[in-house]
């Protein structure tokens, strides 16, 4: 029998981040047998094979409980299996997740430390040999040196071109996970990773970036349009067929919309949607969560969008801590407004409290029978979408894990 494996836990959740953290480990220690599992079923199919398994989650504060339940389950009937994770919720709750069961834990951007920690099982050393495994160079990882890309398992996801992000929302996790340092791929990393990739692309190819026209740019609300559409025309010309930016998995702001955007959009890519964050209606709302683009410039985003002939996918959040009947109603006034005038679609979501963020430790405000009722009516409609109702539920059981136990911070 063999040794050992490195086996992926894949989710639906995480299906988008396994292709770079399996290429990582293909690339640094290429003699380490790498492998993902939908179902913990496989691990007894493993265990035919080798002798132990070391089993890697990555995931956020929302999988908390379900990943905490497996450990149990896999402590229980495999315990000769080895537990890491990395992730959101890990980098914001080392200790918490040590104490769920994790053998060691990744804390941070992963790619050096998964680096190294590949090439320390290669070489037959012991890895675990500490349990807390953190980037501490004083330069942050070059996102150019790793591609979305496991070419043992035919796998490639969404491309990153921008990591990081320069604005501060108080909900969101990224400022934080990557303390704003703002990096672009360079064209030449683009270029590489597609012909790397080769057929795996197949004839679509995904972007990734917290904001689709933040690439190359050095300060909050720039666009650097020649970088853009060089980016866009060299992809092109590798004979990309289908490129999507500005859509799920990313999106972009506002701010970012305007003829010139637009027109970029129309000329090199496929995509006819784009995804907007609008979050709330209530200008009193985005000013207490840091958002910063005014609902009048977000209108007129919308409204140029549909005259070139894209439809706005638009994020609202319901259930800020505070929030009060008068500002949901002002989401539902301006989401009706959008769907009826600019035929908009809505993506909804409910506000989930997140270690590290600002808002961490608020507790939301739940939906009113009023705000549920017209979310409904909407989602009738056929314009509305999301998992908002799942997400309240989740969403108050964060809190109950803090208060139990299961989250440290």
């Amino acid at each position: 029998m063999k040794n050992f494996a490195l086996v992926f836990r894949r989710t639906q959740y995480n299906r988008y981040s396994l292709p770079l953290l399996m290429g990582i480990v293909e690339q640094a220690a290429p003699v380490v047998d790498v492998f993902m599992i939908d179902s913990l079923d496989s691990l007894s199919d493993f265990y035919k094979v080798y002798d132990s398994i070391i089993l890697a989650y990555s995931f956020t504060t929302v999988q908390l409980y379900r990943t905490a339940s497996e450990v149990s389950f896999i402590k229980a009937n495999y315990p000769k299996t080895r537990l890491i994770a990395g992730g959101p919720h890990v980098t914001a709750d080392p200790d918490g997740c040590l104490e769920v069961g994790f053998d060691a834990v990744f804390v941070g951007e992963g790619e050096r430390t998964l680096s190294s920690f590949a090439l320390t099982l290669a070489s037959g050393g012991d890895p675990f040999d500490r349990v807390v495994f953190a980037d501490e160079s004083s330069s942050p990882v070059s996102i150019d040196d790793y591609f979305p890309a496991s070419l043992r398992h035919s796998l490639f996801g969404p491309m990153e071109i921008t990591r990081g992000c320069f604005y501060g929302c108080s909900f969101c996790q990224t400022p934080r996970l990557f303390r704003r340092k703002i990096r672009h791929r360079s064209i030449e990393s683009v270029l590489k990773g597609i012909k790397l990739a080769g057929n795996y692309i197949g004839e679509r190819l995904y972007f990734l970036s917290p904001n689709a026209f933040s690439y190359q740019s050095s300060a909050p609300g720039e666009i650097n349009y020649e970088a853009v559409e060089e980016l866009l025309i060299s992809v092109k010309a590798q004979g990309v067929r289908d490129l999507d930016i500005a859509y799920f998995p990313s999106e972009i702001r506002p701010e970012s919309i305007n003829e010139r955007t637009l027109d970029l959009l129309k000329k090199y890519c496929s995509n006819r949607k784009i995804a907007i964050g609008i979050q709330s209606g209530a200008e009193s709302v985005l000013k207490r969560v840091n958002r910063t683009n005014p609902l009048s410039k977000t209108i007129e985003a919308v409204e140029l969008a549909r005259k070139h002939g894209f439809t706005s996918h638009c994020d609202f959040i319901f259930g800020f801590p505070d929030e009060t009947q008068e500002e949901a109603d002002a989401s539902i006034d301006l989401m009706t407004m959008l769907i009826k005038k600019y035929d908009a679609r809505i993506h909804c979501h409910f506000f989930m409290p997140l270690p590290t963020t600002p808002l961490w430790n608020q507790r939301p405000s739940g939906l009113s029978e009023k705000t549920v009722t017209a979310l409904k009516r909407l989602r009738e409609w056929g314009k509305l979408d999301g998992w908002w109702e799942e997400q309240e539920k989740i969403a108050f059981d964060i809190l109950s894990w803090k208060q139990n136990g299961l989250i440290k911070v």
